[in-house]
């Protein structure tokens, strides 16, 4: 009886603890300052494009301070859909870094399953950045679909594919600056072409094409700046 009683009086006084630093510390401040421009190439080498405006269901899975754009490329002569095509969006958290989630959560909301995760390594204007890819599968039709998705968290000065280093980073910014970052994610998806004599190497390529030749127009460690 005794421990139950030691026990529970250590729990109350870690929650009165909490609570006090809830009441005496600030507020933290929201930084305006982020690690990308909103911004995608119309084109790059072989391939054009056309902007896509956002999906109902991602206005209601993203708050309205959320910034956003997207844009699908294709190969000229072909359609901006199906195998050949690759999406790519960026999204930029407003006031709060809570309004981005990890994007599985979008994936396994569209009936996608994530057979496997890993973490690739592309290499832009001699600087490298990690990207996080996830292998994608659903049935439509009584047919397997597969694809993928690549994306990486970018805040002022960092870039990292790990949803957790990036709350860790907010975390400790948040505790120890007073500063909520305004986390970034750029995000490519494509359907993995099953005519294609390496399907997933395939993918990987087309992939970092368009990686290499949108970075440097979004991501300011790689040269991207504000407009005026």
């Amino acid at each position: 009886m005794k421990s139950i009683y030691t026990r529970s009086g250590i729990l109350l006084g870690l929650a009165i603890t909490v609570a006090v630093f809830c009441f005496i510390l600030p507020s933290a401040k929201v930084s305006n300052e982020t690690g990308v421009v909103l911004n995608l190439p119309a084109e790059i080498p072989g391939l054009k494009s056309e902007l896509i405006e956002m999906s109902a269901k991602e206005r209601e899975w993203l708050p309205d301070t959320t910034r956003y754009i997207k844009r699908t490329y294709y190969p000229e002569g072909a359609q901006p859909s199906g195998f050949h095509s690759v999406n790519v969006s960026l999204i930029v958290s407003g006031g709060d870094e809570r309004s981005l989630h990890r994007p599985s959560v979008c994936m396994d909301g569209q009936g996608w399953s994530i057979p496997s995760k890993t973490v690739r390594t592309l290499e832009v204007d001699g600087k490298q950045v990690e990207i996080m890819d996830l292998y994608l599968k659903r049935v439509s039709n009584g047919q397997m679909i597969e694809a993928h998705y690549y994306f990486f968290w970018v805040g002022r000065g960092i870039s990292t594919p790990s949803y957790a280093k990036m709350k860790g980073i907010s975390l400790w910014d948040n505790f120890s600056k007073n500063v909520n970052h305004r986390w970034a994610y750029p995000g490519v998806f494509l359907y993995v072409n099953p005519g294609a004599e390496d399907p997933q190497g395939n993918a990987w390529a087309r992939a970092q094409h368009v990686l290499k030749h949108t970075i440097p127009h979004f991501h300011k460690g790689f040269g991207a700046e504000e407009e005026g």
